[in-house]
């Protein structure tokens, strides 16, 4: 399987090699001729997802762990979260996977339908804020370089909350006034927020 970049607009995307994924292992391949590039494919539980690139990693993720790899080496050089075990008696209400993550040139986000919303720094791993929404989200979140917008909630009133993209502060909240279901939301090239609903 070959693993199609998710965010393939960001500024350090080429096309001169690509990741392959063959019963549970990944490899980097030189997309002219095929060959590998790694010293050794690098061994994964469950098959990732290739969020995307920076200068010198890959960035995969499974639904429960992000993970940064060397381009040239294929080593991991950080990773944040861990797979669940392998336990027929675990109960899915105890893992809560990163049902959204949204990647940008330099941070990523990633959220789960509990409310959880993590921002970590794509050049060591670190989690740069975290927050905890009041409720389960409402729908998918939405992300700029400016502003994250997280929709929750309050009885039968949707609120969307605004924070800071880079210090997960509180900036303040919107209420749309119909009451129809949201869809979807994404941010404009003028740091607008566009909200979906159906009807």
């Amino acid at each position: 399987v070959v693993l199609d970049p998710v965010f393939d607009d960001l500024p350090h995307t080429t096309w001169d090699s690509m990741l392959v994924a063959v019963g549970g292992q990944v490899e980097a391949r030189h997309a002219m001729t095929g060959r590998g590039l790694w010293p050794r494919p690098l061994g994964t539980k469950s098959l990732p997802s290739l969020l995307g690139m920076d200068a010198s990693r890959f960035i995969l993720s499974t639904p429960w762990r992000i993970f940064a790899v060397t381009r040239t080496s294929g080593q991991v050089s950080w990773a944040f979260g861990n797979e669940p075990d392998d336990d027929p008696m675990l109960e899915p209400e105890e893992t809560s996977p990163w049902s959204q993550q949204i990647l940008m040139a330099e941070r990523l986000y990633c959220a789960s339908d509990r409310g959880q919303i993590v921002c970590i720094e794509l050049s060591d791993g670190t989690v740069r804020w975290s927050l905890r929404a009041e409720s389960s989200l409402a729908g998918p979140i939405a992300v700029d370089e400016r502003y994250l917008c997280f929709p929750t909630w309050q009885g039968s009133e949707l609120v969307v909350t605004v924070v800071n993209a880079k210090s997960g502060k509180a900036l303040g909240t919107l209420r749309p006034s119909d009451a129809w279901p949201m869809q979807a939301m994404r941010m404009t090239r003028k740091h607008r927020l566009l909200i979906i609903r159906s009807t």
